[in-house]
């Protein structure tokens, strides 16, 4: 989220790596994203605000928010990850493999 909201604020508003990492970090910002998350920014007169949304992931940000941290202590990053993406990946495979006419990236 952190890297995403530098981005933003270097591409879209022409700030300063520096200018953009002062302003980023005094945005409330999840340390995890995950993967079909959508994220908004808004930026004015020097206050970014960004908002995370459960666009196509498989659960919402609160969600991920309350069961990611114990799953990363206890399985470790790749497994914590792999166990949160692992349900996208049937749905997607069961969609495909369906004929469904619904659109997965």
């Amino acid at each position: 989220h952190y890297s995403m909201c530098l981005q933003y604020l270097m591409t879209e508003h022409g700030l300063s790596r520096a200018e953009a990492n002062d302003i980023a970090r005094s945005a409330r910002l999840m340390p995890n994203i995950l993967e079909g998350f959508e994220v908004w920014f808004m930026y004015d007169q020097g206050r970014l605000a960004t908002f995370v949304g459960q666009g196509s992931a498989c659960m919402t940000p609160e969600e991920f928010a309350a069961t990611f941290p114990h799953r990363l202590q206890k399985e470790g990053p790749d497994e914590a990850l792999d166990t949160e993406v692992s349900p996208m990946r049937e749905d997607r495979e069961v969609l495909v493999g369906s004929g469904s006419n619904a659109i997965v990236q």
